[in-house]
């Protein structure tokens, strides 16, 4: 029985978010990636994360749905909405849809990227039951900036110009 669900489970689409970290005030890209798209013909995705940490800016196609037509919606704080269409079919692994966030929350703050609602059609205009994953956002500490200054390579090149020069000049 347990080889059984694992073959169906095996055969199954599986939808995922990836993960992501940027730091305060950074706009990061977030793929909705697709493991096993045989002739889906159209995705409806919900993703749901927290408006705290992240805001939704952008939607775009991914490397799978180049030629697809995909709407994103991104008005309501701490949801995006996703539809696409492709009457080709989308097969295969990669990604399906890239979510632009900006990064709104302090170091070290995180959010669960959710997918709280997912659907898909195939090519056949039957329903396509899919497998779903989730992703964590989490917020990177912000660099050191650095002082100040000449320091480094750009102080040797300075040296050397000057040398070269009163040299020139003797």
């Amino acid at each position: 029985m347990r080889a059984l669900l694992m073959l169906l489970l095996l055969a199954v689409p599986l939808v995922q978010v990836g993960d992501g970290s940027g730091v305060k005030g950074a706009f990061v890209k977030v793929p909705v990636e697709v493991v096993g798209a045989s002739r889906i013909g159209s995705v409806d995705v919900a993703l749901a994360y927290d408006p705290s940490v992240l805001r939704a800016v952008w939607v775009g196609k991914g490397e799978l749905t180049a030629s697809a037509l995909l709407y994103g919606n991104v008005g309501s704080p701490g949801r995006v909405l996703i539809a696409m269409a492709d009457p080709g079919g989308i097969m295969g692994n990669g990604s399906i849809a890239t979510i632009e966030f900006e990064v709104l929350g302090e170091a070290n703050a995180k959010s669960v990227l959710a997918l709280t609602g997912l659907e898909a059609n195939g090519v056949d205009a039957l329903a396509v039951p899919l497998a779903n994953g989730t992703g964590i956002f989490t917020v990177a500490e912000t660099p050191p900036v650095p002082e100040k200054g000449v320091c480094g390579p750009t102080l040797v090149i300075l040296m050397a110009t000057l040398v070269l020069w009163r040299r020139r000049d003797a």
